[in-house]
Order: C-alpha cells, then structure tokens, then sequence
C-alpha cells in the first residue's frame, strides 16, 4: 500500500503536506503510509480513491489495476452493446472496450462481438479472441454440414459466385432476381 499512495502523490505532483489536506490527516500520517510503518483507515483510502477516482483495492494493494470501475463517467464511455455483451460487467467490458483505440475498431469489435454465440462469449467472456477463433470454428463446422445438404448444381452455383468480385456478386444477384420473377423459371 505505501507504494501506491507516494506513487500518486507523486502522479499529481502532490508534497506530503497537501495530500495530507485531501486526506484530512496531518503531513506525519502520510509520511507513516509511504514508509510502511501503518496502513490508513478504511475511511481515509475511500477518501483517496474518491478525490484521485482510482480504485480502494488499488491502493490497498489488492490489484495492480487502478480504474475506478464504479464511476459513473468511466461507465457512460463504454457503448451499452459492448456493456450488454458482458452482461453488465463494467470491468471486462471496459477491458475489451479499452484494447480498441478508434471508433471503426470499436464497431468492428462490436460486430466480433456480436457475430458470437452466447454461450462461446460466456464460456470466454475474458478472452475476446479465443472467443472468436471457437465462433469461427463452430461456422466452419456449420458450413460442412450446409454443404452436405446442398445439391451439385447449388454447389456449383455457390463456387461460382464466390469468384465474383463486388460488382459482379451485385450482377449476380440481380439475374437471380429477374430469372425468380419468371415462372417458367420458378419451382
């Protein structure tokens, strides 16, 4: 704990005499705390973490993870898609929130993120990737069986269309439609 009390103090260029004044204690407790000698009260850390908005248990040392999870700011920035995903867990949410650094990242994580079943996201809610390696295993096993239902010519016509570029997949799909619309084409 000592550590993580001169370590913010010194993060805001703080003297021992004025984070004593935050924390209602005289210069002489802090120095105390810094050198190990006594741990401050309950009430006091709270106090800390509330002015520095950092968690209590890391300044106790319980965790090497300063965010303050329970700030309501820190919350609203995460998008409720990502929080929804996670089942409300800020801290994982803000986790893999937090591992994306630009918006087009961010909706592409919530596409990731989406794209997963629920029960591989449960199964992996700590591990975004492993997440989606199983997701994507699970499809390809899904696209074996889909094709062991399809017909040669519905294979032929898959195999071909997937040698499309865009252009020629939006073409692709138009003939389809006209030929659709036509019944002597039609089953």
């Amino acid at each position: 704990m000592p550590n993580n009390i001169k370590k913010l103090r010194l993060q805001h260029s703080l003297t021992q005499s004025e984070l004593a004044a935050i924390a209602g204690v005289t210069d002489k407790a802090v120095s105390t705390w810094e050198q190990g000698g006594k741990n401050p009260r309950k009430g006091v850390v709270y106090t800390l973490a509330n002015y520095f908005n950092v968690s209590p248990a890391w300044i106790e040392g319980y965790t090497n993870d300063p965010t303050n999870y329970n700030d309501p700011d820190l919350i609203a920035q995460i998008p409720q898609a990502i929080l929804d995903n996670f089942d409300g867990d800020v801290q994982k949410a803000y986790t893999a929130w937090k591992a994306t650094d630009t918006d087009y990242i961010n909706e592409c994580m919530l596409d990731i993120v989406n794209s997963i079943d629920d029960d591989i996201l449960e199964k992996y809610s700590n591990d975004i990737s492993k997440a989606y390696a199983e997701q994507k295993k699970r499809d390809e096993r899904n696209s074996k069986l889909l094709l062991e239902c399809l017909s040669n010519k519905d294979k032929e016509l898959l195999n071909n269309y997937f040698k499309l570029n865009e252009l020629g997949k939006d073409k692709a799909i138009d003939y389809v439609k006209d030929l659709s619309s036509v019944e002597k084409y039609t089953k």
